[in-house]
């Protein structure tokens, strides 16, 4: 005699994922579902965690046999320290939390315009470094609110 098995949860007995109704799986409510628009400015996260780490890196040991050692090894500590927050940002972001769009929003507002207090102080030195500054913040925080984008954080809140 066979042993009747039951399927497992969220499968048929066919051993078949079994879909979602009305955004529901049968393993509970189904996530919504992450626009592009959220990808790309964790994306952009990321990749400037990254950035960050390694010249943070990199700064720490050029410091070491340079005039300017502890003020670079200090730089370079918070630089690494800044790309970790980074990317545990874009991860957060990646994730739904309201929190992280948020935050990612009000530095890269920031960031923008420490971007463009250097040129002005100076006599025009670092033009372009600030404009390309201005512009990635600007294309992220446009990603974080567009309306997908805010579509996906108030769908991912409610849950």
């Amino acid at each position: 005699m066979d042993a009747v098995t039951e399927p497992r949860q969220g499968y048929d007995e066919y051993d078949e994922p079994q879909t979602p109704v009305d955004g529901f799986s049968p393993i509970g409510p189904a996530s919504p579902v992450r626009p592009g628009t959220v990808t790309g400015a964790a994306a952009m996260l990321y990749i400037g965690g990254v950035a960050a780490v390694a010249l943070g890196c990199v700064a720490s040991i050029v410091g070491e046999g340079s005039a300017l050692g502890y003020p670079l090894k200090i730089a370079g500590f918070v630089a690494m320290i800044a790309g970790i927050v980074n990317m545990l940002l874009a991860r957060a972001v990646l994730r739904g939390r309201a929190w992280a769009r948020t935050t990612a929003v009000v530095l890269g507002m920031l960031n923008a315009l420490s971007a463009i207090v250097p040129p002005l102080l100076s006599d025009g030195a670092g033009v372009p470094q600030a404009f390309f500054g201005v512009a990635l913040n600007i294309v992220l925080v446009g990603l974080l609110l567009a309306p997908t984008a805010r579509e996906y954080f108030a769908a991912s809140s409610e849950q």
